[in-house]
């Protein structure tokens, strides 16, 4: 997860496999701050979530104007995807498709902003 350090506010997302997780990251000292300095919306996905009972499945976090979402597969019951969606006045839309049982049964992406 691009985003994920354990000194910062995701720290609690639980990562599919922590001991490949990198000692160090760039992206907040060379990546957001490209994003951060654009004068429009931007959306970060990243995927490598929810391979496992223990990882974080899904997540959605908007600060400024960027936005990160995180998602993944591999659990069985908590796999999903995401659905986008624009419409013609440049709103977006999520969908958290679960792919076991009700496929709305997760509820909306962006209730889930930090475990």
């Amino acid at each position: 997860l691009l985003w994920w350090d354990d000194d910062n506010i995701f720290k609690n997302i639980h990562l599919n496999w922590p001991p490949y997780t990198p000692d160090t990251t760039n992206f907040w000292g060379e990546v957001e701050p490209l994003f951060h300095n654009l004068p429009n919306d931007v959306i970060v996905f990243a995927g490598d979530l929810g391979a496992n009972k223990e990882a974080t499945p899904y997540m959605y976090y908007n600060y400024d104007n960027i936005t990160f979402i995180a998602s993944g597969m591999g659990s069985g019951i908590n796999d999903n995807f995401i659905f986008v969606s624009v419409d013609k006045n440049k709103n977006v839309f999520y969908e958290l498709i679960a792919l076991q049982g009700n496929i709305h049964r997760f509820g909306n992406l962006q209730d889930y902003i930090l475990p």
